[in-house]
């Protein structure tokens, strides 16, 4: 969803045999494509083939839905078979994904309960040794307190930091004394 199905999706304009008619070129051989779903409106539906095939590479669909299927059309008129595709689903896709660590919570209960929490959206590994947590009071224009990272944090999972005078029981990556 909101990206170019890829592979692109193609289809050949074929003899009674059954053999790609490689004629089919160019202006006056577009293929069209109509959906049950919903395309963005920056898809391209209409193209022209190549030595009779028509490349979709920028076919787009704008909402997530089950059982969805293409149909060609004939806008040049040709009086060509139209055909349906199998039924498929459109899902979100993961291009959504952050591109940096975020603070996805932070606690702070009574005393010593303080937890920090990082999540990984961005897709890949990501090396810890990049970054520090830097505190900065009030309004400060360098930081109090600064504590450097280390390990690699997965995509898709969480780094907890907690204060090591925690008496919750909670199991964090990293236990620590630091004031940040």
């Amino acid at each position: 969803m909101d990206e170019a199905i890829d592979p692109p999706v193609q289809i050949a304009l074929t003899d009674e045999n059954g053999n790609i008619d490689k004629d089919a070129d160019g202006s006056g051989y577009s293929i069209g494509l109509t959906t049950t779903g919903s395309f963005s409106s920056s898809a391209t539906t209409e193209v022209d083939a190549v030595q009779g095939v028509a490349t979709f590479d920028n076919l787009i669909f704008d909402t997530a839905a089950d059982d969805i299927t293409l149909t060609t059309t004939d806008p040049d008129g040709w009086g060509w078979t139209n055909i349906t595709s199998d039924a498929f689903d459109v899902t979100a896709s993961a291009s959504g994904c952050a591109s940096e660590l975020i603070f996805s919570e932070y606690v702070e209960g009574s005393g010593n309960n303080k937890f920090l929490e990082i999540y990984n959206g961005t897709g890949q590994d990501v090396d810890l040794a990049d970054y520090e947590i830097r505190q900065y009071n009030n309004g400060d224009s360098s930081p109090t307190y600064t504590l450097s990272l280390s390990g690699t944090l997965a995509d898709g999972t969480t780094y907890v930091i907690e204060n090591d005078e925690e008496d919750l029981g909670v199991n964090a990556d990293l236990s620590t004394s630091s004031n940040v």
